[in-house]
């Protein structure tokens, strides 16, 4: 298969009840993920700097929103990420922000409704 280019995501996956995230190469064709590699990936190289730089690479997988793998495709989990963008200015705005389990079974909520997708 043909692709424009490639980067790594965070990927996760969903088997049973539990939730995985690692890191995947994920190929795309016109601005779209097509493929992505099988396994979780880790940084590697030819030498200390070759690994270094791959592991750069890797890190920036975190600015982007998660994928959430869906069969034979990638979707992105943009709801997360709004969600967390909102804690963040909540934060900003109030100077603090009150973590408690309502946060973490809004997310599993918000994962159960993607699953939709």
């Amino acid at each position: 298969m043909e692709f424009d280019y490639w980067n790594y995501r965070v990927v996760a996956t969903k088997e049973s009840d539990c939730w995985s995230y690692n890191i995947r190469e994920v190929y795309y064709k016109n601005g779209a993920p097509v493929s992505w590699a099988a396994e979780p990936q880790y940084p590697c190289g030819e030498s200390l700097e070759e690994v270094q730089q791959d592991l750069n690479n890797m890190s920036k997988a975190f600015s982007k929103p998660t994928l959430i793998e869906k069969g034979d495709k990638l979707v992105e989990d943009d709801i997360i990420q709004r969600i967390n963008d909102l804690k963040v200015q909540t934060q900003k705005e109030t100077g603090s922000f009150k973590y408690d389990f309502c946060y973490d079974e809004c997310i599993e909520i918000l994962r159960n409704k993607s699953e939709a997708i």
